[in-house]
């Protein structure tokens, strides 16, 4: 096949040493490089060295050569020259039984049995065996001491030379007949003409499997290495037909997915690779796409399986679209492209082994599974018990299980399993092994019968039978067959015990030849891959690899490998090593290197290795492209020791000077400002994105669709970077180029509007903002990714309504976001966790702080893991959560959260200037709640870099300028306050809706200022414009007053008016005695008709001053039956202090006034107030005065920080 060329090498030895030397060392190199520059993978098979006598007396060398051989078909290379080589004394019996012919040719030598086994006796199998005669005259160039060698001598040397030349006839002869594609090279003089030959020969056969300047293709390897890979486990199934009619009824109906499972090693690859061969053979029409975790080295990365999915339905079914390069994006558009070819032709799909799956920084494991799909795409999936068939679970899917095999299948698959390795067994052992317990998981039977195969004599047979029997599972059978394998491949170099060290430190597991590269050591041995051939099959057999591949998935099977052999920290160490070594030497851009070695490299804590590893061009751009979870989890290790803005800019400087065209400037400056996008250093990235948008522009024009890509990359950047002005001007132009090149209703050009339409919405222009997302919102267009814009132009559009206190409207928005989210994103989906962070904002903007604290979590979590701990979405969300647990009352884990933002911000001054600002806002007024008189400093140095950075009615900007004021307002800096909270009063006039809370509460604050300097008239018609008035007194509001009374405190805290009596304070003192002493309602009438001014406004006021101070609910009890007694209305039993408070705050309507109750009703200071409100409240099932009760502890805490939304 064109994906893989291994080679077997069939000669004599001791003759042809130097022809296989000039083979290895200098032909197969060439060979070797020049498959890898089209894709295909080169190995040779060279058994001359390190087969020991011993080895070959006992008959162990051929049963080996023979495996290779099949393994290698069709390629073959035999030399012949002058001896017919070493005949073994016999043939072992289990390998005449598998090849009977081996009976008719006893007395050959090993090199012709090589011969007929690899080519002549089935030619039409082995069309690329390529053979070579070295002419006999080159013995005579040899020394004559050598000479022997070289030549056949003894008693027998003539019949020798006889069979040698019957043997080379019979060559000649299949390639006069036509059955060799290849006739032989004769004579050929010495080992430099053999390498010539050879390399031509081999240099055309890789020409025609793959023409130069093209590349094979990755995709037909990989769905071969899984076809073998179930083919391999298919020689050894039990037909279970009551499961396959399952698996058919499921694929010809139209239902949900369907789930296989059961216990490890049950069968469920051998079941569905049986069922998916069955069924193609009697659909041939039909797309059958398997993916078996396993069967390659990268087969258990979530990328590597959407891709190659994605891949495969698009060539073999079709659809319009493009698979997207980058994993984060395939992931999100896997369903719809899924639905898209569906559409065309109808497939199945079985993903088998998602329990194995990789766990990857960018990517979930298994929720990118579709939950809906098209009735024309089946979808089988395999897991065994644990966390991942739980999930699948709760998506009440069908789930299919398989049970153990019973007696008559476990005595079925042991004679069938015994036929093929030319073994038989006692009728009794036979029996006992059916009827063991553990015998019915068919990976235990297998296990344990091959292991049958290496006992030695008969007589031991008994003894190793009892052993594995009384190994109750699998896992205690795997132990007792590692410690076999570390006793009989000890070959003097701790062969087996060294293998299986590098296969529990690696991730993807090794292929034969990286192992037996890595065994090599210099104070040990050298290993051979002869002698790691029979260690390297006996593996195989037990772990489950494929083509030499060897993988230890983690899990169970690699903690018992781990126990038994016994790892020192220092065998760890030489294997990360010796691992780091071997990767270290692949191409920069090999999948093999990006996923293993940055790993190694941070085990072994060689930090500057890995971090000049992250920095190489064809490494950084290979991970942007492909390894983005990669890349972050390897800076996730260096952040504490390297910079990564400082790194990037001292790489960039190097690259340049190797950068040969503006265009190959333009990419580096693309990748590295994309690199340093990702790592969240976003007014990092906008320099190089811009560079690389301009040189676009310089090169293409700004007519052309690559510029408009660069400067839509450029824009979002400088966007994220909070240079909004900037990048608007970039997203314009974008717009404009794509209008232009690809048309209004494409996919791009709809991106574009909605980055542009977001941008604005930063900036504060919501009338030009809206327009553009309505156009997205309402088309009609279809394309590759037009969910995914229509999506991010609709949570856009939430966060304009949010901003204008539509919170109904923009909750709606965004539940319909997560929800579609949440069927087609990973869970640490980055529009996923923006989507659930701007709902939180919503919910706890009316006050529906529970749910909101829930996805603020969420949110948190999934960015701290896909992102990083310092990434500023991150940030951003511990600053949301800390801002409202600390309107909860948490204000411990509230400031650390805080605190925990503020010094990631002051590590990263190249962060989003504009979520550090938010930061610093937030810090200010964590100050201000400790009475630091610092915070108003702080919060103006906010304001002014907000004001530079965003457009004067931007919401935070009318935020902080509000915040601010009310800072100033406390200080009693009346003047300055007034311009502040007129400046922000004026900027909600023209951006919000007239109920909006932060507009209302401005006004509040403000009318407060007014009256505090004695413009009462100002101060009403303030209230009275923006809702106050009627909310308080009702429809019929008082007019101003003619002229201004008196000035009032209107702060925090009502009081009598200043001008009092000289008895005024000894009556009080009396009156306020007895309501305290009243027990019942007739002892408060008793006080009422002794001082009748209790019931009057200053003395109800004086008790909830003094139930605010004590924090005393006795004293509002008093307040409030007094209040009740001034509205007129009687006491009686019914009358219930709470509920008249609870009245007071019903008359207030809905949330957005808890700053104009807490002003008019003190009393509501009190925690022990608000506490009992709230009981009498959810008793009552009263929603909105529960969620008002909510926000005023809010409000008295001082917790007004702005919080920033995310599209």
């Amino acid at each position: 096949m064109a994906g893989h060329i291994c080679v077997f090498i069939s000669s004599t030895f001791r003759d042809m040493q130097d022809d296989r030397e000039v083979l290895i060392k200098r032909v197969f190199p060439q060979l070797r490089k020049r498959c890898e520059t089209r894709g295909i993978a080169w190995t040779e098979i060279d058994l001359r060295w390190g087969v020991t006598s011993e080895q070959q007396a006992e008959g162990k060398l051929l049963p080996y050569c023979f495996q290779e051989i099949e393994r290698s078909r069709p390629y073959f290379i035999g030399l012949l020259a002058g001896r017919y080589g070493w005949v073994p004394a016999a043939v072992p019996e289990d390998l005449e039984r598998l090849h009977p012919w081996l009976v008719e040719h006893r007395g050959c030598s090993v090199t012709e049995l090589e011969i007929l086994h690899g080519v002549l006796n089935d030619p039409g199998a082995c069309n690329r065996a390529l053979f070579y005669f070295r002419d006999p005259a080159y013995a005579a160039s040899v020394p004559a001491g050598r000479r022997d060698e070289f030549l056949e001598t003894g008693p027998d040397a003539a019949a020798r030379r006889a069979r040698l030349e019957y043997l080379k006839n019979r060559i000649r002869r299949c390639a006069r007949d036509g059955a060799l594609a290849f006739a032989p090279r004769e004579d050929y003089p010495d080992p430099g003409a053999l390498a010539e030959l050879v390399l031509a020969d081999f240099g055309r056969i890789i020409d025609e499997l793959c023409p130069p300047g093209q590349a094979g293709d990755p995709l037909d390897e990989e769905i071969a290495r899984h076809e073998r890979f179930a083919r391999s486990h298919v020689r050894r199934y039990v037909s279970r037909a009551s499961l396959e009619t399952l698996l058919d009824r499921h694929v010809e109906d139209d239902g949900s997915p369907l789930v296989v499972s059961g216990d490890r090693g049950c069968g469920k690859t051998t079941l569905l690779a049986a069922w998916a061969d069955r069924w193609r053979q009697r659909h041939p029409g039909e797309v059958v796409i398997q993916h078996v975790v396993g069967a390659s080295p990268t087969s258990g990365s979530p990328a590597t399986v959407i891709h190659r999915v994605l891949e495969q339905v698009h060539r073999d079914v079709g659809f319009e679209s493009q698979v997207p390069a980058a994993p984060e994006i395939a992931v999100r558009w896997f369903e719809y492209l899924l639905h898209q070819a569906a559409d065309k032709r109808r497939f199945v799909l079985v993903i088998d082994g998602a329990d194995q799956l990789d766990a990857d920084p960018a990517l979930p494991r298994i929720e990118w599974l579709p939950v809906h799909l098209h009735p024309a795409c089946r979808l089988i999936v395999s897991a065994s018990p644990g966390p991942i068939l739980d999930v699948l679970r709760q998506r009440a899917w069908p789930v299919i299980e398989i049970e153990p095999l019973i007696e008559e299948e476990r005595g079925r698959l042991v004679t069938e399993f015994l036929a093929a390795c030319g073994k038989t067994l006692a009728s009794g052992s036979m029996a006992r092994i059916a009827a063991a317990p553990a015998a019915g998981n068919p990976r235990y039977l297998t296990w344990l019968l091959d292991e049958l195969r290496y006992v030695d004599s008969a007589d031991r047979l008994p003894g190793r039978l009892d052993a594995c029997l009384r190994a109750e599972g699998i896992d205690a059978l795997l132990a007792l067959i590692v410690e076999r394998w570390l006793s009989d491949y000890e070959e003097g170099c701790q062969l087996a015990r060294r293998a299986l060290q590098l296969l529990v430190t690696v991730r993807d597991g090794l292929s034969a030849e990286e192992l037996v590269s890595a065994l090599q050591m210099a104070d040990r041995p050298a290993v051979s891959r002869a002698v790691a051939t029979p260690f390297l099959f006996a593996a195989e057999a037990v772990l489950g690899g494929s083509d030499h591949q060897l993988i230890i998935r983690r899990g169970p099977m690699q903690e018992v490998i781990r126990a038994a052999i016994a790892a020192t920290d220092a065998d760890t160490s030489w294997a990360v090593d010796r691992l780091a070594s071997h990767f270290e030497s692949l191409e920069d851009s090999s999948d093999r290197k990006l996923r293993e070695l940055p790993r190694l490299l941070a085990r072994t804590e060689r930090w500057s290795e890995l971090h000049d590893m992250v920095l190489r061009p064809a490494v950084l751009a290979a991970m942007i492209e492909r390894h983005r979870g990669e890349l972050i989890a390897a800076w996730e290790r260096l952040r504490t020791r390297f910079h990564p803005v400082t790194s990037h800019r001292d790489a960039w400087h190097l690259w340049q000077k190797s950068v040969a065209s503006d265009r190959d400037r333009a990419r580096a400056a693309d990748v590295m400002g994309t690199a340093l996008f990702w790592l969240g250093h976003h007014a990092a990235s906008t320099d190089l994105l811009v560079e690389a948008a301009q040189i676009v522009e310089r090169l293409d024009g700004r007519a052309s669709e690559a510029y408009a890509c660069a400067a839509r990359t450029a824009g979002v950047a400088l966007s994220q970077a909070g240079r909004g002005r900037d990048a608007a001007r970039w997203l314009r132009s974008a717009l404009d180029t794509f209008r232009r090149t690809v048309g209004l209703y494409h996919v791009a050009t709809f991106t574009a509007m909605s980055n542009l339409a977001g941008c604005l919405l930063e900036l504060g222009d919501a009338a030009a903002a809206e327009p553009l997302l309505r156009q997205i919102v309402d088309a009609e267009f279809l394309g590759h990714g037009s969910d995914n814009v229509r999506l991010q132009a609709t949570s856009t559009l939430a966060g304009l309504l949010f901003h204008r206190g539509a919170w109904r409207e923009a909750e709606a928005l965004q539940r319909e976001v997560l929800d579609a989210l949440r069927r087609t994103a990973p869970y640490d989906d980055p529009a996923l966790l923006a989507a659930l962070n701007n709902l939180a904002a919503t919910l706890e903007a009316q006050g529906r702080h529970d749910p909101a604290e829930t996805a603020y979590r969420e949110a948190l979590a999934g960015r701290a893991r896909s992102l990083g701990a310092e990434h500023p979405d991150t940030v951003q969300s511990m600053n949301n959560l800390a801002k409202l647990l600390r309107a909860r009352g948490d204000s411990s884990e509230a400031e650390t959260l805080l605190g925990q933002a503020h010094e990631i911000a002051a590590r990263a001054p190249d962060a989003d200037p504009v979520g550090r600002a938010v930061i610093a806002h937030n810090h200010a007024l964590q100050l201000a709640s400790r009475g630091d008189a610092s915070a108003v400093a702080v919060l103006r140095d906010v304001l002014a870099d907000l004001r530079a950075l965003l457009s004067p009615d931007h919401p935070l900007v009318l935020g902080c300028l509000y915040n601010l004021g009310e800072l100033v307002l406390g200080a009693n800096h009346l003047a300055d306050a007034t311009s502040l909270l007129q400046q922000a009063v004026d900027g909600y006039v023209r951006t919000t809706v007239a109920s909006h809370p932060q507009r209302r509460a401005a006004a509040l604050a403000l009318a407060v200022a007014l009256a505090r300097q004695g413009d009462r008239r100002g101060a009403a018609s303030l209230l009275e414009a923006h809702g106050w008035a009627e909310q308080v007194w009702g429809e019929q509001a008082p007019a101003p007053p003619a002229s201004p009374p008196e000035p009032e405190d209107h702060g925090r805290d009502r009081v009598a008016p200043s001008v009092r009596k000289p008895d005024d304070e000894g009556r009080d003192r009396a009156a306020l005695l007895a309501v305290l002493r009243a027990n019942a309602h007739d002892d408060l009438y008793d006080a009422l008709e002794q001082f009748p001014f209790i019931t009057s406004n200053r003395f109800i006021a004086g008790l909830e001053d003094l139930a605010h101070r004590d924090d005393s609910g006795a004293v509002l009890e008093r307040s409030a039956l007094l209040r009740h007694l001034a509205s007129g209305k009687p006491l009686n039993q019914d009358c219930n202090p709470l509920t008249e408070a609870l009245a007071v705050i019903r008359r207030a309507g809905s949330s957005g006034n808890e700053q104009m109750l807490v002003r008019l009703y003190p009393f509501l200071r009190a925690r022990e107030v608000l506490a009992h409100l709230k009981s009498l409240a959810i008793e009552r099932d009263d929603h909105d005065a529960a969620t008002l009760i909510d926000r005023i502890a809010q409000f008295v805490h001082h917790d007004r920080p702005l919080g920033k939304a995310t599209r």
